[in-house]
């Protein structure tokens, strides 16, 4: 789950959610009712790497 906080409305939209959130046809199924539970994988490092470079360089991690 992902929350977003904007500060005082200054746009109409925002795209935060264009840029980090995978495309839909990359979701994983739905589950069904009633089905086994699936575990979530953890990233991988290059993963982890590669979303830690994308914070870094927008200033939101130091």
């Amino acid at each position: 789950m992902t929350l977003f906080v904007r500060g005082p409305r200054r746009k109409r939209l925002s795209n935060a959610d264009v840029e980090l959130m995978p495309p839909r046809d990359t979701w994983p199924a739905a589950a069904e009712p009633g089905g086994e539970a699936v575990e979530s994988t953890p990233a991988t490092l290059d993963e982890y790497h590669r979303m830690r470079s994308y914070l870094l360089q927008r200033r939101l991690i130091n």
